[in-house]
């Protein structure tokens, strides 16, 4: 295990037992506004403080960004961190849970880790040396063709359709209507279902049971996506921005994909996402 993932990584563990027995049984303590997804918990901010002293112990001068209480985006460096992504399933008591940490270097990311707490799967990356999962290398799909057994677990939420890609396919439609066009279009390739929950689908896309993940003006924010696009990406998967071959995880507009799907959706006269 590397130095950095050896600090970090058993203190976000530590976190496991009090978030698995409030799995399902935690009340809602406020939503950020009228919609359901901004719910939030007092568990939601008691792992932010945690999280927030015990990185900031390892090194003072790198600063902390929090979904609750926030931080200092201009800093040089700074851990960006989502206590529970999917604080509604959370609530509820269903899968698809994460709690998620990246570090952020001059613009970059250059560790991350999602805790799947209700799984024990701790899944992380440090860049240039790959991405693991309970210190067991993973890697995306390299072919159209995947194992099935995992993916059989969201077949509630997918076409009956059998098509080569799974793709998770999120965007706020309020902001952008035009763009359910897009995820029609989409469905021609490939299966396309939405959970919600970025870091869930985004380790599903890391460890090889999905295609690739869509964003297109998403709900959330960077603390939503950047661990996970940066997982993808040291797992040997392609992230850039749509509309570009380069990746900053500030735009919240990428695809996070196998080669295989990234190039059927960049290059071709009918790519759906061409590169400018």
């Amino acid at each position: 295990m590397h130095d950095i993932a050896r600090e970090v990584l058993p203190i976000v563990e530590m976190l496991g037992p009090m978030l698995r027995a409030f799995h399902g049984s935690v009340d809602e303590l406020k939503r950020k506004d009228d919609d359901r997804r901004s719910v939030v918990t007092r568990l939601d901010q008691n792992v932010e403080r945690y999280l927030n002293r015990r990185l900031t112990e390892l090194d003072r001068s790198i600063k902390f960004v929090g979904e609750e209480f926030g931080g200092n985006r201009d800093a040089e460096r700074f851990w960006l961190c989502d206590p529970i992504d999917g604080t509604t399933q959370y609530i509820e008591g269903v899968d698809g849970c994460t709690t998620m940490v990246a570090l952020i270097e001059e613009g970059e990311v250059v560790f991350s880790t999602i805790y799947d707490f209700p799984n024990y799967a701790m899944y992380y990356a440090e860049k240039g040396k790959g991405a693991f999962c309970n210190k067991y290398p993973i890697r995306v799909n390299r072919s159209t063709i995947l194992a099935t057994r995992e993916w059989e677990e969201l077949a509630a939420e997918v076409a009956s359709d059998k098509k080569e890609f799974k793709v998770g396919f999120e965007s706020d439609l309020t902001k952008n209507p035009s763009h359910a066009q897009k995820r029609d279009s989409l469905a021609a390739l490939a299966s396309v279902f939405k959970t919600g929950n970025a870091g869930h689908e985004l380790t599903r896309v890391a460890r090889g049971s999905l295609s690739g993940r869509i964003c297109l003006d998403p709900f959330g924010r960077d603390y939503d996506f950047a661990a996970g696009a940066f997982l993808v990406k040291e797992a040997g998967g392609v992230v850039a921005n749509i509309g570009s071959k380069n990746y900053d995880y500030r735009n919240l507009n990428f695809i996070a994909a196998n080669p295989a799907l990234y190039l059927q959706l960049t290059e071709g006269p009918s790519a759906l996402f061409p590169v400018s």
